[in-house]
């Protein structure tokens, strides 16, 4: 398993509404499957968050089991 951190920094659009809620997506990743948990301080900016994460991902062909939305809950 491997286990990544993404932060966005106002690269795009899409990264300057998200960084405003400190948006963090955490990614474990179990091949060939993506476990996406994005938190957020906000709904709205969680929502926002996951959904470009998931364009993103998209992009990478890659394949997303579920997204999960949580608020700063580090456990599994």
């Amino acid at each position: 398993m491997r286990i990544a951190w993404l932060r966005w920094r106002g690269r795009d659009p899409y990264d300057r509404m998200i960084h405003g809620a400190s948006a963090c997506v955490f990614l474990q990743i179990h091949h060939p499957v993506f476990v996406i948990r994005a938190f957020s301080s906000a709904v709205r900016k969680q929502a926002m968050a996951i959904s470009y994460i998931q364009r993103s991902f998209i992009k990478l062909k890659g394949r997303i089991l579920r997204v999960e939305r949580s608020f700063f809950r580090l456990k599994n």
